[in-house]
């Protein structure tokens, strides 16, 4: 039987088209793509940005990435978060690509963001580094436009993204993975000052850890911790409750 559209219906589409793929409004609303078209056409509602909005659809459902991944707010999402802004940049010049690229010994770390966000894109080692690039402009452009862009050269020290506490243990965890360090004698977190001092400040506020000691400045900053007993609580603290099913033990050296 033929569903008769709502008001409510109606208005969506109204504020939708146009703006995003009718294949986008058709899931949202429970609909077909044919139904959703046929309705613009009866409203005589014109759309100039097709072409574009088709490849905007067909980045969305990549068969090669999860390329909705940060339109959630998860804690998933944050996790993913913490590994992009500590290790992460995007390139946006001719084609948008999310750039992963960090030492050889967080490999474990690349392959658990890269599970996290279901891609299956190579990793190209280089001089000891791990490279990925993922080239998708959904992706890219949920990213930015949703918590803004991670650190770059000309963009050395982004704010802090402003995380509750009930996701920072997960941005924290995540940014451990990309380029920090997890072992029985050191706890150390290494990214751009204003994120690794949010993180430093969050474990030490929560867990009531002394002080941590700071080494750098100006593009990279260290927090470290090496008390064996404060170690273990954060270790414990990060294992606690975070279903990332991923070994807290991102680096061997």
């Amino acid at each position: 039987m033929r569903r008769s559209w709502t008001t409510r219906e109606v208005r969506r589409l109204l504020e939708c088209y146009g703006a995003v793929p009718p294949q986008l409004i058709a899931e949202e609303l429970n609909r077909s793509t044919s139904s959703v078209k046929h309705k613009t056409r009866r409203y005589f509602i014109p759309n100039p940005n097709g072409q574009q909005l088709a490849a905007t659809y067909r980045a969305a459902c990549s068969p090669t990435v999860n390329a909705r991944f940060f339109d959630g707010a998860d804690e998933q999402t944050y996790a993913g978060l913490g590994f992009v802004f500590s290790c992460g940049s995007l390139k946006l010049k001719h084609r948008h690509v999310l750039k992963a690229s960090l030492d050889a010994n967080h490999r474990m770390g690349l392959d658990w963001f890269l599970a996290l966000i279901k891609s299956n894109h190579c990793i190209q080692a280089r001089r000891g580094r791990l490279l990925v690039e993922i080239g998708n402009s959904y992706l890219v452009n949920s990213l930015r436009e949703r918590w803004g862009m991670p650190p770059s050269i000309k963009f050395s020290n982004p704010p802090a993204l402003a995380i509750s506490d009930r996701f920072m243990r997960a941005f924290a965890m995540g940014h451990l993975l990309g380029s920090g360090l997890l072992k029985v004698e050191l706890a150390r977190w290494t990214g751009t000052p204003a994120i690794t001092n949010a993180i430093g400040q969050f474990l030490t506020r929560n867990l009531m850890l002394s002080a941590p000691k700071q080494i750098g400045s100006g593009r990279s900053l260290s927090v470290s911790w090496t008390k064996p007993s404060e170690i273990q609580q954060i270790r414990n603290f990060l294992n606690s409750e975070i279903s990332l099913t991923h070994p807290c033990q991102p680096g061997s050296s």
